[in-house]
């Protein structure tokens, strides 16, 4: 018997297409968000188990309708829970392309026309940031996230400052620094780099979510007084819950002075390089060491599609990231992008998005970012023009950040969980919270490709119905 053999015919597969299909044609249209039902729910529907053979078309078809109506359908227009949400059928059709290629891009060789998707991208986003502006200057790579990303810009900071750690460790007292609204994902690449999470120190925010920059100058001194070595400063361009952008040009001016090496985490607003009329939010990047965006963000491409890029000359990337081994599969090829990656096996990560740029063009882009722009400013002016919400900050990004009204005894924090809590379960609407104290909660919806004004004043309205329902239970 053939082990694991391939035998879905014509029949099979034109079936699974047009059950893939309907979903999209779903989720754009009445069907609700998420299908909700517990865990134990959920493995009554499914069989989690893996013991048992299942080899027939009539049980994959029942699967794959079942995988469809129970998963979180983050191409809704009413899914605004994550930073990403919706697909683009172009992107979609490149993901699948690449999936069915199944190259790696480790080396050339194996991928010669995928490595040029990727180098053009690459090239494209550090002329926007100006990392390329000097010949022979700027280099980036893909990376599976933005979280990937930091750590790579960490540890490009501890090779590129202090090059013998790459052989010897870090045995120097290293501190980094971050604001207290940057990503979590500081904590997780001091802990992966040895620097450890105790060696995390965290600046002081601003009431408008961005790096203090007088308590960062300050935390410096004071660690540099007591011993320690000020190694890596990350900013943030586009905070997860504000979506404000950090102080770079100011920042690099103190970092540069003590050989701090400076990271733009731009994973979330990084998108607004591509904006004719916000790049100025980025004020200061060719000033910055490193740079990373996310992709899949904002413009609707399949998870994932990040980038890393740095601010130093061509080569260096292999120099703070390669090793003397790997004959066996780097022949000498200059091309080879593994030398560059911390990874082995690479996905081809870049097609579905030079597709998305190559099939619509730049200018494209440009325009669907600056609308979400204008969008993001009408649904605010929306919120301040009613009685039952209030802003909690001007959009600078896409993060509408708002408040309801609490007219109950609950707290501020309770009343808007159970709010959320009520229409997640009920399965229409899926958007986030953030609960700084009993007193200072707010929803955050993100504007997205598939947000209209009409769809966010529903919202409203039935957010309305459950502080109506709270309210009639005091």
């Amino acid at each position: 018997m053939q082990l694991l053999p391939s035998n879905l015919d014509k029949e099979i597969i034109d079936k699974i297409i047009g059950l893939v299909s309907d979903y999209f044609n779903r989720s754009k249209t009445k069907s609700t968000v998420i299908n909700y039902k517990s865990d134990e729910e959920l493995k009554n529907i499914f069989g989690f188990e893996i013991s048992t053979e299942n080899e027939n078309k009539e049980w994959l078809t029942g699967f794959i309708e079942n995988f469809l109506h129970y998963t979180v359908q983050s191409a809704h227009p009413n899914f605004s829970n994550q930073l990403f949400t919706g697909i683009n059928d172009i992107s979609l059709l490149g993901e699948v392309l690449a999936a069915a290629t199944n190259t790696t891009m480790a080396v050339y060789e194996a991928s010669p026309v995928a490595y040029n998707f990727e180098r053009s991208l690459v090239a494209e986003i550090l002329t926007r940031i100006g990392f390329s502006s000097k010949p022979n200057h700027g280099d980036g790579i893909m990376t599976p996230g933005g979280s990937y990303s930091n750590m790579k810009a960490l540890l490009a900071a501890r090779n590129w400052l202090y090059p013998e750690t790459k052989q010897k460790g870090s045995k120097q007292n290293f501190v980094i620094f971050a604001s207290e609204f940057s990503h979590y994902s500081i904590d997780k690449s001091a802990n992966l780099l040895g620097i450890g999470e105790e060696n995390v120190r965290y600046v002081a925010g601003l009431p408008n979510g961005t790096i203090d920059v007088l308590d960062f100058e300050k935390q410096v001194v004071k660690e540099k007084s007591i011993g320690n070595i000020p190694l890596f400063v990350m900013l943030t361009s586009g905070t997860t819950e504000y979506g404000t952008f950090d102080d770079i040009e100011a920042t690099v001016k103190i970092a540069k002075q003590h050989n701090i090496w400076v990271h733009a985490d731009g994973a979330w607003g990084g998108a607004v390089a591509f904006s004719k009329t916000k790049r100025d939010k980025l004020k200061g990047i060719e000033l910055a060491d490193s740079f990373s965006w996310d992709a899949h963000k904002v413009l609707g491409i399949p998870l994932y599609a990040s980038f890393f890029l740095i601010n130093k000359p061509v080569g260096s990337m292999e120099q703070i990231f390669g090793t003397g081994n790997g004959d066996y599969l780097f022949h000498g090829d200059s091309m080879d992008l593994g030398k560059k990656s911390l990874q082995c096996a690479r996905r081809n990560d870049a097609l579905k998005v030079w597709l998305l740029f190559k099939f619509f063009g730049t200018e494209a882009i440009e325009n669907a970012l600056d609308n979400l722009f204008d969008l993001s400013a009408q649904l605010a002016k929306g919120i301040d023009q009613s009685k039952d919400f209030e802003m909690v900050m001007k959009p600078e990004f896409l993060n509408v950040c708002f408040k309801v009204r609490n007219p109950t005894k609950l707290s501020n924090a309770q009343f808007h969980k159970i709010i959320r809590e009520n229409l997640k379960y009920e399965g229409n609407y899926f958007f986030n919270y953030t609960v700084r104290n009993e007193n200072e909660a707010f929803f955050r919806l993100i504007t997205n490709l598939q947000t209209t004004k009409e769809s966010f004043e529903k919202l409203k309205l039935r957010i309305l119905t459950e502080v109506d329902k709270l309210k009639s239970k005091q």
